[in-house]
């Protein structure tokens, strides 16, 4: 029964990680949902409808900002543009030791991350909460082992485990993804 507890204990985490997808995809639908209504409104209304306000009250004339139609109007919205406009959050790297399958050896794994949010307010979040959210990644990272981590899909599942840990954490779905921005283990 032991040794079926480390699979046991991946289900339960990828279950999780299914669940936050879960709620944000029907949080996002209720979004749009609301969105198409308001813009259904407004053209009901006999408004301009997309960008109209913005247009009167812009100093680029509405939407899309300064530049020419598609284009970012400076650096921070081309920088956000790149990536879906999804705000993320660097973190420091993390080492930490993890055991192999087969033998007693530890062996060091060596990750930086980049933390894709759900919105914004998430960054204050992880600014005030960093040393938790680094323990958290630290004790999931020292529950895998060496065989599983020196593998694509064991990086995959990794990954979702992370992702599951920090909401988790947070008792609240902030982060999307996550990024390896490098990754080790010797």
């Amino acid at each position: 029964m032991l040794a079926k507890l480390p699979k046991i204990l991946a289900a339960l985490a990828a279950i999780a990680g299914i669940g936050v997808t879960i709620m944000f995809l029907l949080e996002a639908k209720e979004a749009v949902t609301s969105l198409g209504e308001s813009s259904s409104h407004e053209a009901a209304a006999g408004g301009e409808g997309h960008g109209a306000e913005a247009a009167a009250d812009a100093p680029g004339g509405g939407h899309g900002g300064g530049g020419e139609h598609g284009k970012p109007a400076d650096a921070a919205d081309a920088a956000a543009s790149l990536d879906g406009g999804a705000p993320t959050v660097n973190l420091d790297e993390i080492f930490t030791n993890i055991i192999a399958r087969n033998d007693e050896l530890t062996h060091t794994v060596g990750i930086k991350l980049d933390i894709e949010l759900f919105g914004e307010e998430g960054k204050p979040m992880m600014d005030a909460k960093a040393a938790g959210v680094k323990n958290t990644i630290i004790m999931a990272t020292r529950e895998q082992i060496y065989e599983d981590l020196n593998s694509i899909s064991g990086k995959l599942f990794y990954k979702e485990i992370l992702v599951s840990k920090i909401n988790e954490f947070f008792a609240k779905a902030i982060v999307r993804d996550i990024h390896f921005a490098s990754f080790y283990v010797q």
